[in-house]
């Protein structure tokens, strides 16, 4: 190299070093720096929602939407215009810049009426979700109300959807969704003593309290020998609701993974049900509603949680449980096999045909509903029906003798269920058929029951047990014909039972006002 390049080169080394230098950052201020101009840079296409610990939403900009930040179109032009990788640092960001946002499935209610979200196939230009308020269905993009509704079941259809003809101008609507059931879901093959037509009622105020998010909703046991369509009745139901993709599903194999199920669904159905320990519980929970909470996997001392809004269908030979606590919570529907059947595919087409206005029935039906709630303020429901939401959304939909009849044939189903193999009401009926009267006290009455045969039933192991069972039964225990009754006898410390043998007469009216409208008569009453 020559020399005067050489020198030439140093100095030019020298002058370099011997200019201001900027000062350099370090790398994590760097990133932190590029993490910022992410998050304004996509604040400048909207306002960013955080949905209950589920997803990150981005709404406005171009779309009045919230649309869902997966990041898959935004990763590159991010990670290329910022040369930062997408990581748990930057969602965390994003998460405490959102605003807040309630992510729900299926349907929300809110002070203005009742969102319902659309199927995903509806519009290819975004999210959208109903608006019912009673007056009136729209079509309001999603995450209106800070809400987003996804997984929604209801097919797109024409607008607007609630059109009332002259059947609904005096006044009290006629409720249309029973009748659109009817070639889906005849329901002739149905035991309850109530007619077809009652029995699709039925059906249809249970899918009311579903997609109302009632805090309780029943849960619907299906059952009968094979071949009743208990399998087809559930299948039909959960497609239409949710979408044609849905099925049937077998029972989990730990509460913690039915939890799981249910929350991600709003209706779930469980076919071929048969009872294990942890079953009943779980069943109570999802009825009522509970809030489900446990370990984040690969974590120490995190925790998930989540509600649980599902609406439960339970398919099996034989009611898998008789808890009566259980019981009580559910609609159970005893089918006859039919005399013939339809193949699959038949089935998915007339589902698919039916979709449509059975939806349109329910949409008409809903509005109906969320004016009748509004116009007439929640009270105590005198019906003596354990899951009051059901029998408050029943009471709206049927006139008050049918309401009777029918909440009163609902519950003699549940005592059937809760009475199967009790050997203390068999032994207790059998006694009081052939005495008229028992008296005594619990270990007396126990007594009369284990002597004859030498052993006691499990829920006649003490006196203490024995006592707590007869209260417990004693609404169930006239479906039996025993009137069962208590008082304190001050001289024992005790209390005496008198459980009387009280056929009624073929004349005598039932009524199935609660105990404290008419004093004394909590069900109807009748021979089965």
């Amino acid at each position: 190299m020559p020399r005067d390049q050489y020198t030439t080169n140093q100095e030019q080394q020298e002058q370099q070093q011997q200019q201001p230098q900027p000062q350099r950052r370090s790398q994590p201020q760097q990133t932190h720096e590029k993490r910022l101009a992410a998050l304004n840079r996509l604040k400048q296409n909207g306002n960013i929602l955080y949905g209950s610990g589920r997803l990150i939403y981005l709404w406005g900009g171009e779309s009045p939407n919230a649309q869902p930040l997966r990041f898959d179109k935004d990763r590159q032009q991010i990670e290329s215009t910022f040369g930062i990788t997408i990581d748990d640092d930057l969602l965390k960001l994003l998460r405490d810049s959102a605003q807040p946002l309630t992510v729900a499935r299926y349907s929300y209610r809110i002070p203005d009426g009742l969102i319902i979200g659309l199927h995903h196939d509806v519009f290819e230009d975004g999210l959208w979700s109903l608006l019912l308020t009673g007056d009136d269905i729209n079509l309001v993009p999603a995450g209106y109300g800070r809400v987003m509704v996804i997984g929604g079941g209801c097919p797109g259809i024409s607008i607007p959807h609630c059109i009332c003809g002259p059947e609904c101008a005096d006044g009290r609507p006629h409720f249309k969704l029973p009748d659109a059931y009817e070639p889906l879901i005849p329901c002739t093959n149905v035991s309850l003593g109530l007619t077809p037509a009652e029995v699709r009622s039925v059906l249809a105020v249970w899918d009311y309290v579903v997609t109302l998010d009632k805090r309780g909703k029943p849960i619907l046991i299906i059952t009968g020998q094979q071949g009743s369509l208990k399998t087809g009745t559930a299948r039909s139901l959960v497609k239409q609701m949710e979408g044609l993709e849905r099925d049937v599903s077998i029972l989990p194999k730990s509460p913690h993974d039915l939890a799981v199920t249910a929350n991600k669904h709003r209706v779930i159905a469980l076919d071929n049900v048969e009872t294990r320990g942890w079953l009943p519980d779980m069943v109570t929970a999802i009825a009522t509603g509970a809030q489900w909470e446990a370990r984040k996997l690969y974590s120490d001392g995190e925790t998930v949680s989540f509600d649980i809004r599902s609406g439960l269908i339970i398919t099996s030979i034989d009611v898998p449980f008789n808890r009566q606590d259980v019981i009580d919570r559910s609609i159970v529907f005893e089918q006859r096999r039919v005399g013939g059947f339809l193949s699959e595919d038949v089935i998915e087409a007339r589902m698919r045909d039916q979709r449509h206005a059975i939806w349109q029935a329910k949409l008409h039906d809903l509005n109906h509903i969320i004016q009748l709630e509004r116009d007439r303020p929640s009270a105590v429901i005198g019906y003596n029906f354990r899951m009051a939401d059901y029998a408050a959304v029943g009471s709206l939909v049927w006139d008050e003798p049918q309401a009777e009849r029918i909440l009163s044939a609902l519950v003699k189903a549940q005592s059937r269920i809760t009475l199967r193999d009790d050997a203390v009401m068999e032994r207790l009926a059998a006694l009081a058929r052939e005495r008229g009267v028992l008296t005594g006290s619990a270990g007396q009455l126990r007594d009369m029951l284990v002597a004859p045969f030498n052993e006691a039933p499990p829920e006649a192991r003490t006196a203490k047990k024995l006592g707590g069972h007869l209260r417990r039964m004693q609404d169930n225990a006239k479906l039996m014909n025993l009137d069962i009754s208590w008082a304190d006898d001050p001289h024992l410390n005790q209390l005496i039972y008198t459980i009387k043998w009280a056929k009624p007469t073929v004349n005598e009216p039932a009524s199935f006002r609660s105990s404290t409208e008419q004093q004394g008569v909590a069900l109807g009453a009748g021979s089965i």
